[in-house]
């Protein structure tokens, strides 16, 4: 029998909790997102009928959706987010505590400022989680909501927040990728039975989006299951473009629609898009945001987040494909540049292996080596801390970033060393090995905040982007997975066999091109591939002289450094290398339109505030 969707969205969630009493009342349960694992009111019985541990446990191991639980009796409150929760926020002050999903929810009408996590905010590091960190925000007094955490509150006082990602080692996990993929597949397919709807596979060509739909077709008839991609456009990478996606679709029977992306020239879009950063920190340039043209209603299947998940990095190198670093396989493929890059990404991703891991003296001996690759700075001491140090700020281990402008001015490790203390509080990671501490700082920084990026708003025609990968099958099955040297060769080896045995050929060969292809659809061109439409159509919120943010800033010093940066680069903004930067500083303004006049705040503050706990008001 079909049921209908009787959740709350989940960008809708927003409470307030003033004076030291909370509300009165007895118990009420609301959930807001989608489960998909299960229904509403399953959820909540298993809550109700289950230990608190038991029912984190289930939720670690099993949870599948962007939800989360809001639990209130009497005075007290309890928030618990599920794995693929999108993230919030909670703003504390004198006043009481906000917590909701968007920015916009929680932020009070003249915000101020935290120097350094402005700073990070808009300084370019690679691979770095777009320069934000797990737990602070370019906020005061603002921490993050994070997935996969239990939050409880006496009165407007926070008594504890802490994950409980490490809950699932109590229960056994998937057999393999194929099982855990399975189980993802098939309660998806259930979701879609009991609630009348279809979705559409947002695909890019790349073998996480293809892994996504053979299972899904695996599960329920692929006529059900629409396909599209993005046409390349001028000047884009073809990494995610209809380039890579039609090989891949062809050579696997699939069928697929190409649409055109005027993300950049359609002043609908590019309102709604603004619309949506009015309210947070959003992905302005992500793919399914052209979809508000084409009226998609339900699911946007993602591939996003199953490389960090899976890898514990980014390190990617397009070439190799299903094959792995150095293996033989590569041989007749790989010289000169490509062998050495070969060799380059091997001894990278030796970083997310247990035999780095576990073995100190070879990371003391090997860290200036290390930063280097990584353009960044040597942690001044290699081992537990500089390698949680390295993940919460740079993404790789032993790695701090390089203070380049505007952060230039900022202590990279006394950043890192606040962090690290929330982060510590937040994990227990004493209770947990280092292998799961690690998978644990991924999640919580690339994984948790592409999720936050992508899945927060809902398109206005109702489209709403699944992360499958955010899914406690998957999330467990890794986390708990020991990192060898062949996954520093081939990382993602059982997705990519996966693949094969569905197909009955490997991904090389999948995506090899034919000459038609590329016939029927040339790539997207554009008047002019190096300007960003979005950033002229919004180019008055760019100029300092009307910036909201600079107002935002406590610290005179700070503000005078940020003021010369924004007057440098405002006059590249045609240049298409700045745009994600140009794109960060207008989703500020934007969002500081929608929360406050023009900020008259004053005072200052400490560069770096000191580490608070999280029973503690946050830096105040």
């Amino acid at each position: 029998m079909m049921m209908p969707n009787l959740t709350t969205p989940i960008e809708d969630f927003s409470i307030g909790i003033s004076g030291p009493n909370g509300e009165k009342g007895g118990q009420s349960i609301t959930i807001y997102g989608d489960p998909i694992h299960a229904t509403v009111e399953d959820v909540i019985k298993s809550y109700e009928a289950m230990t608190l541990s038991d029912f984190l446990a289930k939720e670690a191991r099993h949870g599948i959706g962007n939800y989360l639980l809001l639990i209130r009796n009497g005075t007290k409150t309890r928030i618990i987010t599920s794995n693929g929760y999108c993230g919030g926020y909670i703003f504390q002050s004198d006043a009481g505590l906000n917590i909701g999903t968007t920015l916009a929810s929680v932020l009070p009408e003249y915000p101020a400022f935290d120097s350094f996590g402005l700073c990070f905010l808009l300084t370019a590091h690679p691979k770095s989680a777009w320069s934000s960190m797990p737990l602070t925000t370019p906020f005061a007094d603002t921490h993050r909501l994070p997935p996969c955490s239990i939050f409880e509150f006496e009165g407007a006082s926070i008594t504890s927040g802490r994950s409980y990602l490490a809950a699932s080692a109590g229960l056994a996990p998937a057999a393999d990728f194929a099982a855990a993929l399975a189980e993802v597949a098939e309660s998806f397919s259930s979701y879609y039975k009991r609630t009348g709807t279809k979705p559409t596979v947002m695909f890019s060509g790349g073998v996480d989006s293809l892994v996504l739909y053979l299972a899904l077709a695996e599960h329920m008839d692929p006529k059900d299951i629409r396909v599209i991609t993005m046409k390349t456009a001028a000047g884009r990478s073809t990494a995610n473009g209809h380039e890579r996606a039609l090989p891949v679709a062809r050579n696997s029977g699939m069928t697929i629609e190409v649409l055109e992306d005027r993300s950049l020239t359609d002043i609908s879009i590019m309102e709604a898009t603004a619309a949506l950063m009015r309210k947070d920190i959003i992905g302005s340039r992500a793919p399914h945001i052209s979809l508000l043209q084409y009226g998609v209603k339900d699911h946007i299947i993602h591939g996003q987040n199953m490389d960090s998940i899976v890898k514990h990095n980014m390190e990617i190198l397009q070439l190799n494909k299903d094959r792995g670093y150095l293996s033989d396989s590569m041989q007749s493929l790989a010289s000169g540049d490509k062998e050495a890059q070969q060799h380059r990404v091997f001894l990278q991703n030796l970083q997310a292996t247990d035999a780095y891991l576990t073995d100190e003296a070879f990371q003391v001996s090997t860290v200036r080596t290390y930063a280097k690759w990584r353009k960044g700075i040597p942690d001044p001491a290699p081992g537990r801390e500089g390698i949680l140090r390295g993940l919460l700020t740079s993404q790789f281990a032993n790695v701090l970033p390089y203070p380049i402008k505007p952060a230039s001015h900022c202590s990279m490790l006394d950043a890192a060393d606040r962090e690290a203390g929330l982060f510590r509080d937040f994990m227990a990671p004493d209770s947990l090995g280092l292998p799961r501490l690690v998978a644990a700082a991924r999640f919580y920084t690339y994984s948790a905040i592409a999720s936050k990026r992508l899945a927060t708003f809902s398109i206005p025609t109702g489209g709403s982007v699944q992360l499958a990968a955010m899914s406690g099958p998957i999330i467990s099955y890794y986390a708990g997975r020991p990192k060898e040297l062949l996954d520093a060769s081939q990382p993602k080896r059982e997705v990519f066999a996966y693949a094969q045995r569905r197909t009955g050929k490997p991904y090389h060969e999948l995506s090899t091109p034919s000459s038609d292809d590329l016939k029927k659809f040339p790539r997207q061109n554009r008047d002019d591939s190096k300007a960003d439409g979005f950033l002229q159509q919004y180019r008055r919120l760019l100029d300092p002289k009307n910036s909201r943010t600079l107002d935002a800033i406590p610290d005179p010093k700070i503000q005078n450094n940020i003021t010369k940066y924004y007057k440098e680069k405002v006059s590249t903004l045609n240049d298409e290398s700045f745009s994600g930067l140009f794109r960060t500083i207008l989703g500020l303004e934007l969002l500081l339109e929608n929360v406050s006049t023009r900020s008259s705040r004053s005072g200052k503050e400490a560069a770096i505030a000191p580490t608070k706990r999280w029973w503690q008001p946050f830096g105040r």
